[in-house]
């Protein structure tokens, strides 16, 4: 440290405004990593509550528990039926474009609700409560989504989509 004293006073303050910057840049560096960590989990968490929607919304769960319950006949023509498939439908197509805009985690996300979609999708064409054409038109994100999760180009979603649901998950 002896060498320190022996510097002009110009030297000493470029030595001093030379520390400040290293010490402003490791900051820096540090308040980055903190803030993608931030970010990070605040994405993870935000996942977790929009998939917890499919399990606590109200409207949701009538919805599956209709479908449940009439399940296995065909209702094209039933109302409630074709409102609780929207319902559903819709809830899908938040989450997708919550993957597309980058709001959620894609790995929890399908962790979660995969395997639920693909049944659900299912069972609503089955009950006539949905058809290929209206999803094609209607819930375009919801093909996306499907596309994503089954390694399916999405160039290619659409019809083909339809033949993969059939496919266990």
């Amino acid at each position: 440290m002896s060498w320190l004293l022996n510097l002009f006073p110009i030297e000493l303050e470029t030595f001093w405004t030379a520390l400040l910057a290293i010490a402003t840049a490791a900051l820096a560096a540090i308040a980055w990593v903190q803030a993608r960590y931030a970010i990070s989990s605040q994405k993870q968490w935000a996942t977790l509550q929009a998939c917890d929607r499919y399990d606590s919304d109200l409207l949701i769960q009538k919805a599956v528990e209709e479908l449940k319950e009439f399940g296995g006949r065909t209702f094209s023509e039933w109302i409630p039926g074709r409102l609780n498939a929207t319902r559903i439908m819709n809830y899908f197509g938040a989450i997708a474009i919550g993957m597309q805009q980058g709001f959620y985690d894609k790995e929890i996300a399908e962790a979660h609700l995969k395997t639920i979609l693909f049944s659900r999708y299912r069972e609503l064409i089955q009950a006539g409560w949905l058809s290929i054409e209206q999803t094609e038109q209607d819930f375009p994100e919801v093909l996306w989504l499907m596309a994503q999760w089954r390694d399916v180009p999405a160039r290619r979603r659409g019809r083909l989509c339809w033949c993969l649901i059939w496919r266990r998950t």
